[in-house]
């Protein structure tokens, strides 16, 4: 033992093995954790923590720089309470704890230890039944209790706030971190009797049903893969059949803790940490397994081979699909909401679609943020032909603690639950959709992550979600994917995304696809925007939907000569720019296209707005000379009627379009979309 105590002493990194020892000699089992990601350095993990002097040395010894990580739980007495800051994820664990302490009440002074990036962990002594979750209290608020461990001082980076003792936790936090329905749950099925094996495996696998029963949201998937590689180790080793699996899957499905594709999950994981077991059979000694050894996460993969193809599920051909995460974004006043209030009028009747089809009847569900239910939402329903006893609106969330706001950041799991329990719900509508984003919604990292849940309560429930936006300030004339308000990664994300606009000149609307990653991406429908009021209510107005005709072509054409009046007439646009730009160019007598180009950029002009602005003037491009030496020049159309442009004007208003002609297009917001063009030569 001397020998011990002077080669720490000799070790340069002596005060990280001292402060372990130091731990050991006061009951609390400690391991060491890498610096990088403070992940256990020994087999077992925190399992494995030890109050062995020599044990501790050893692990010093070989890695004299690594943190002390000490578990939590019923072994130390503590559960930790850790408030993370990363200012550049967004992550703000004071600010969530600061909201929990407003709500329910105060903090007792207790053991604070301040952590490397800057949050700190608030000790606490233990209560039964705390086990782990990440964030699920708030963004940046993770709860470390029986199954977890913290790093501890003096690691590096962890230093004392207050060093008092762990004080006992105020019964508001109690209540809300121990799920008594689960405790319930447990007690009402006895572990199995009736199962074949050794007096050994029997009892092993009560520990391991004990084990699954007692998951939590964060560690649901870790505690399956766990269980089952015990449990294919006891298999390989002849103490239960293989038949007993079912049991423990059973077991699985009824923590209630499962995710979206819970089902399919299970199988996966279940089989990967079972056949893993089956297969490291000299690891598995016997031993207590109500404490079973950690196995690494491993990636779980399926062969092509194995999938069913199947097509798609369309609610509405080419438009809405079901399993799909879907977008309709828009300008302001284009009636965004009383568009997905008419889908699902759609929905609940089963009647048909503008192009004729014919809807599969099915229950809506809404949330809204913005718009309240009894007096705007349901009368535009009603005018729209909806069967009201199939749309169900979100209102709130009720838990152990009483009813409360439904945040769509944080509650997507209970949503699909009740999506679930309702049955038969065709589509999902989330208005606006910013409010699924926890975090800043110009961050591609941060809308993926946020918008993946959404996307896998689509597959898991056969649903389709429309997620409903809007477009970004001055963004007439870019590609409409690119219009919509936020991060790229909303339009990436989405399988579909459908956009809506407004013609300022007569007031009509179009709808149309500007992307689909599985179907055509082009083409849609005009539409009006009427007021009416309701037939049993007469003092009340509200506004519906009345499709058009078709419109073909692409989505940013189509916007394009629907916003024409905006973007050009006020000098707005990026298009409009590029036009009169060319006008000005162009004055005269023919120009080079290389000068143009060179030109357009000098003044910020895009190349792919240029070429539109060049397509929409009917500007001439010929070939000036032969071979190498040839070039090709830009001119605007002559007036004698060679390569006469053909343009389309408004034939209420004849004069004015002579004149906008006559002065070279600088008005160009007298032209009109194309149902009330005429062509006319140039005078």
């Amino acid at each position: 033992m001397a020998a011990i105590v002077l080669e720490s002493i000799m070790n340069k990194n002596n005060f990280l093995l001292q402060a372990a020892l130091s731990y050991a000699v006061s009951g609390k089992p400690v391991f060491p954790c890498r610096v990088k990601d403070k992940a256990p350095l020994i087999p077992g993990g925190f399992k494995a923590a030890s109050k062995d002097p020599e044990q501790i040395h050893s692990w010093w010894n070989k890695w004299p720089d690594a943190l002390i990580g000490m578990p939590t739980g019923e072994g130390t007495g503590i559960f930790v309470v850790d408030v993370d800051i990363d200012p550049a994820r967004g992550v703000d664990g004071e600010q969530s704890l600061s909201n929990l302490v407003a709500r329910y009440g105060g903090l007792p002074d207790t053991k604070n230890i301040r952590t490397r990036r800057g949050g700190r962990h608030m000790y606490f002594t233990m209560e039964p039944g705390i086990g782990n979750s990440t964030g699920k209290y708030g963004i940046g608020l993770d709860i470390r209790g029986e199954g977890g461990y913290v790093i501890v001082p003096p690691s590096p980076g962890y230093t004392v706030i207050c060093n008092k003792a762990p004080a006992k936790a105020p019964d508001w936090l109690i209540k809300l971190l121990v799920k008594p329905t689960r405790e319930t749950k447990q007690s009402s099925t006895l572990p199995p009797v009736n199962i074949d094996g050794t007096q050994y495996g029997k009892a092993a696998f009560a520990g391991l049903i004990g084990q699954m029963r007692s998951a939590v949201d964060g560690n649901w998937n870790d505690t399956l893969n766990t269980v089952a590689f015990r449990f294919g180790q006891l298999v390989a080793g002849g103490e239960l059949p293989d038949a007993a699996g079912e049991q423990l899957k059973q077991a699985a499905r009824e923590t209630g803790t499962a995710k979206p594709g819970d089902e399919t999950r299970l199988q996966r994981t279940f089989r990967s940490g079972f056949e893993s077991g089956l297969k490291n059979t000299d690891s598995a000694p016997r031993q207590e397994t109500s404490k079973p050894p950690i196995v690494e996460a491993t990636v779980n993969t399926v062969k092509a081979s194995n999938f069913i193809i199947k097509a798609v599920d369309w609610l509405w051909f080419g438009y809405l699909a079901t399993g799909k995460l879907h977008i309709l974004c828009g300008r302001p006043g284009c009636g965004k909401t009383t568009v997905a209030l008419k889908l699902s009028s759609t929905i609940t009747t089963g009647e048909k679609w503008p192009d004729g089809s014919t809807s599969e009847p099915g229950n809506v569900v809404v949330w809204s943020g913005e718009d309240d239910p009894a007096d705007t939402l349901i009368p535009r329903l009603v005018l729209s032909g909806a069967k009201t006893d199939h749309v169900y609106f979100v209102r709130g969330i009720t838990d152990i603690d009483g009813h409360r706001e439904f945040d769509p950041s944080t509650d997507i799991e209970p949503l699909r639950r009740e999506i679930r329990r309702i049955g038969n719900v065709r589509l999902l509508i989330i208005d606006p959709l910013v409010s699924i984003i926890r975090g800043d919604d110009h961050k591609n990292g941060t809308v993926r992550r946020s918008l993946q849940p959404l996307a896998d309560l689509a597959a898991a429930e056969d649903v389709a979600v429309l997620g409903v936006t809007h477009f970004s300030k001055n963004s007439i004339g870019k590609d409409p994917v690119d219009r919509v308000t936020g991060s790229l990664a909303y339009g990436a994300a989405a399988r579909i995304v459908l956009v809506a606009t407004k013609n300022e000149e007569d007031g009509t609307h179009v709808f149309c696809r500007a992307k689909s990653n599985i179907g055509a991406d082009s083409d849609g429908f005009e539409y009006e925007l009427k007021q009416e009021s309701l037939p049993d209510h007469p003092e009340i107005t509200a506004s519906y939907v009345e499709w058009g005709k078709a419109i073909e072509g692409e989505a940013r054409d189509i916007l394009a000569q629907a916003e024409w009046t905006e973007a050009d007439s006020t000098g707005s646009g990026a298009l409009g720019e590029a036009m009169r730009f060319i006008l000005d160019i162009l004055n005269g007598e023919p120009v080079s296209a290389n000068n143009v180009k060179e030109e357009a950029e000098a003044v910020g002009i895009s190349e792919k707005t240029l070429r539109r602005a060049r397509e929409a003037l009917k500007v001439n491009v010929s070939r000036d000379g032969f071979g190498k030496g040839g070039k090709s020049v830009w001119s605007l159309p002559k007036p004698d009627g060679s390569n006469t442009p053909k343009i389309h004007t408004c034939p209420e208003n004849p004069i004015l379009a002579q004149e906008n002609l006559l002065g070279k297009y600088e008005k160009f917001g007298q032209v009109c979309r194309p149902e009330a063009r005429q062509e006319m030569e140039l005078p």
